[in-house]
């Protein structure tokens, strides 16, 4: 954490830390949950949760994902948490963490951020049609209609198929809508299975060039180019 981004003193009292995150909690507000990765060239995985429970008695709390797929955090790894509407970020080891929940004992503090907080941290690109078009290959054609896509991680065969809504499509690439964006990571293989339920007769195989926010923050654009054109 770049300390310019903090203002202030780091709240340390645990009547006033046991208050804000009792607030969170009421005002239901889904938070911004990830892990710093490993390898500094490579963004961290954001996920999105809400705070479920809360005892300031016992100093323990819960987080649950706001989507299907759940949490994927490693156990050993610290967790950050940023609240937008309260601009608080705090990080923690995790007591449990499993797919669809994060368990975690009272923070030793919190810290109130700039704005500018958000744009440092980067761990979701905005998405831009205008300045991103240059890096595509052949223009996409916007999806008509409800298209919804089936999409299925290439290193893991036996993983269920995912439907979304299709974005945009080219000879060489496709975009799709989902709302985890923790679920796909740049420059891994993924395959088109389906269309509109419909087995394709030749899956479309590529991978992921960036996962970027919509305008509506509760969506994100998964753009993939295929390894070879798409038939005509």
């Amino acid at each position: 954490m770049d300390l310019k981004y903090i203002i202030g003193d780091p709240v340390k009292e645990q009547n006033e830390i046991d208050q804000l995150l009792g607030s969170v909690k009421a005002n239901e507000e889904k938070v911004w949950i990830w892990q710093d990765s490993l390898d500094e060239e490579e963004k961290p995985l954001v996920h999105f949760g809400l705070l479920i429970k809360y005892d300031d008695i016992k100093g323990v709390g819960e987080f649950k994902p706001t989507t299907e797929e759940g949490f994927n955090f490693r156990p050993e790894l610290e967790i950050n948490v940023y609240s937008p509407g309260f601009m608080l970020w705090y990080k923690f080891y995790p007591k449990e963490t499993r797919d669809r929940k994060v368990t975690f004992s009272r923070p030793p503090q919190l810290s109130k951020l700039d704005s500018e907080f958000v744009q440092s941290l980067e761990l979701i690109e905005i998405e831009n049609e205008q300045e991103n078009m240059h890096m595509r290959q052949t223009p996409r054609m916007q999806a008509k209609g409800n298209k919804r896509v089936g999409v299925q991680k290439a290193n893991d065969p036996l993983e269920r198929l995912r439907e979304y809504a299709l974005y945009d499509m080219s000879q060489t690439g496709a975009g799709f809508i989902v709302d985890n964006p923790a679920l796909y990571e740049r420059g891994h293989k993924v395959v088109l299975l389906t269309m509109n339920g419909k087995k394709l007769d030749s899956p479309l195989r590529g991978r992921i060039m960036a996962v970027r926010q919509m305008d509506d923050d509760e969506e994100f654009k998964v753009g993939v180019m295929f390894d070879v054109q798409k038939n005509n």
